[in-house]
């Protein structure tokens, strides 16, 4: 499949400020113009999620029923009976939405039902539930790192996989993670290509908070420079002669989705990947407000 035809608008940015790059929410205009665009050149997939801020309402309002739409629950509070929960939320979803179904509902804090099997199979049974009677076509789990695929495979119902990939995290390309999930009919979607647009950001934006990882951003300027190609070019080399379904990117505007297609088919060769001392902090942006 065309790689721009794999793309999903992702959402967070269109009902909250977001990351280390964007201060505030998007505007009505620039989400409208962000979608027409996408639509004009094949892109029919947006990933969204519950506690995306004012994301979905928005969605709604812009006019989303045309497109295939997926979305996630977070963590269900300790205090709260997990089925009547995601009832609850996914109502409140479709509400705000607009639409009569969703495309797939991810589960977006796996560990937090991983710890209690009696609760997972509770919330996979009604997960199950929802897709029987249609108000879902797939069930999806959201992770960070692809250790925990064995324990996602014995859930045995799992339809989708979401997780991170770029030139500094290769570990779902790695150990014949890919070939596992086909082997288990089991779609991957990428997410955080750009990691949270920071790959693609100037040296002196980089927050002070990822100084001590800063050559390595150095190192992808260098290249850029070198191979006289864009960063665009060399973040996507990561996915070249790689098998999967969807990529989730996050645009600001309609202009940085255009640069992205103008950087498409992939021209850069799957670059080596960097050797990064203690990379965990620099790859799970969840730990950078720790510091």
């Amino acid at each position: 499949m065309n790689l721009i035809k794999k793309i999903s608008i992702g959402t967070a940015q269109f009902g909250m400020n977001y990351g280390e790059r964007n201060k505030k929410a998007l505007s009505f205009t620039k989400i409208r113009k962000i979608l027409t665009y996408a639509r004009s050149i094949g892109i029919q997939n947006i990933d969204t999620a519950f506690n995306y801020g004012r994301a979905e309402e928005k969605l709604g309002i812009v006019g989303v029923k045309n497109w295939k739409i997926s979305t996630k629950f977070s963590k269900i509070p300790s205090n709260e009976n997990p089925v009547y929960w995601i009832e609850k939320h996914l109502k409140k979803s479709l509400k705000r939405l607009k639409i009569k179904k969703i495309n797939t509902l991810f589960i977006h804090d796996f560990n937090s039902i991983n710890k209690n099997e009696k609760k997972a199979e509770d919330i996979m049974k009604f997960l199950k539930y929802l897709k029987k009677i249609k108000l879902i076509k797939n069930i999806g789990i959201s992770i960070y790192d692809p250790k925990i695929l064995n324990r996602i495979i014995d859930l045995k119902s799992i339809d989708v996989l979401q997780a991170p990939a770029n030139i500094f995290d290769r570990r779902i390309f790695q150990n014949k993670n890919v070939e596992i999930l086909k082997d288990n009919n089991i779609s991957l979607e990428i997410r955080s290509i750009f990691l949270q647009g920071l790959i693609l950001e100037k040296l002196n934006n980089i927050p002070k908070k990822l100084n001590d990882y800063l050559i390595y951003f150095k190192k992808i300027e260098k290249l850029s420079n070198k191979m006289n190609t864009t960063k665009i070019s060399i973040a996507l080399s990561v996915l070249n002669n790689q098998r999967f379904d969807k990529l989730i990117i996050g645009f600001n505007d309609e202009n940085e989705l255009k640069e992205i297609v103008e950087n498409i088919p992939l021209k850069t060769k799957n670059l080596k990947p960097f050797f990064i001392k203690k990379k965990n902090f620099l790859i799970n942006p969840y730990l950078w407000n720790t510091k």
